[in-house]
């Protein structure tokens, strides 16, 4: 599972619901995850504030890295 959708996923949030919580149009998201494609550093700037530690910028801007390294679980990761 590719970072951006396990970071969503670990907060129960829809599509549309990060999109309006990050102010990013959901159709960039759908994009993201389903392409697996890294968004602008703008998007993901936003989204590693929103997700916050452990998540950064570069699992958003480099996703295919981190697909290699294996998934990352939020709900284990210390805060």
């Amino acid at each position: 599972m590719m970072p951006l959708i396990a970071a969503r996923k670990s907060r129960g949030l829809s599509q549309r619901k990060l999109g309006t919580a990050t102010n990013i149009d959901q159709a960039v998201i759908f994009r993201a995850e389903k392409d697996c494609k890294p968004v602008s550093p703008q998007n993901a700037q936003k989204l590693a504030r929103f997700f916050g530690f452990p998540w950064t910028e570069m699992h958003f801007l480099y996703p295919d890295r981190y697909l290699e390294l294996g998934d990352i679980d939020p709900s284990t990761e210390a805060a």
